[in-house]
């Protein structure tokens, strides 16, 4: 190979660690404003604790359902629907 063409070769490659080191950091912002918005909309520090809280909530839904379920049931039979 000519020393041109791996001169190209390694400045295409600069060129492109540039562009992948710009996009990581690009990530990395998105990241700490979504970890911050977290943190201030529901109170946790983690992704763990996310999870967990989401958890959480899914479970409340859950009972939640259950109880208004219960609740028309017990209307439809006392009211006859």
């Amino acid at each position: 190979m000519s020393k041109n063409i791996i001169g190209d070769r390694l400045l295409k490659l600069k060129e492109e660690i540039d562009n992948a080191k710009e996009e990581k950091a690009g990530f990395q912002g998105q990241l700490k404003g979504l970890m911050d918005r977290i943190k201030k909309e529901y109170g946790c520090d983690t992704l763990e604790e996310a999870e967990k809280y989401l958890n959480e909530l899914r479970e409340k839904k859950k009972e939640l359902e259950k109880k208004l379920n219960r609740g028309i049931e017990e209307l439809e039979q006392e009211y006859g629907f």
